[in-house]
């Protein structure tokens, strides 16, 4: 069975100091990629092009948001082939843990 979804606190989201010094816009990007982030054991394929498609922008306003969520330290980028959501670690590692039965818990 596939993963269904995972555990989102909105009151986190709503008192993030980064989060509160972004743009509508540059919150739905980074919303998008903790999502992907989630559904893909945080391993984000660094992808400007889908991504513009995907969300009716350019390719250059995909990367000036990349570029302000890095600054804030929200994301990281691995290379330009991966990107890294810190915030999702934590979360991940548990639903890790516990794919091992709980046998490398953090």
């Amino acid at each position: 069975m596939s993963k269904l979804g995972y555990t989102w606190y909105p009151k986190d989201w709503n008192n993030s100091e980064a989060v509160f010094e972004l743009t509508l816009q540059q919150r739905g990007l980074y919303r998008e990629l903790i999502d992907l982030a989630m559904l893909n054991d945080n391993k984000i394929k660094y992808n400007p092009i889908v991504w513009a498609r995907k969300f009716a922008s350019t390719e250059d306003e995909i990367e000036l948001i990349l570029v302000k969520l890095e600054e804030l330290g929200l994301i990281e980028d691995k290379d330009q082939t991966f990107l890294f959501i810190p915030s999702c670690e934590p979360r991940l590692n548990l639903v890790r843990g516990g794919r091992k039965g709980g046998e490398n818990k953090p």
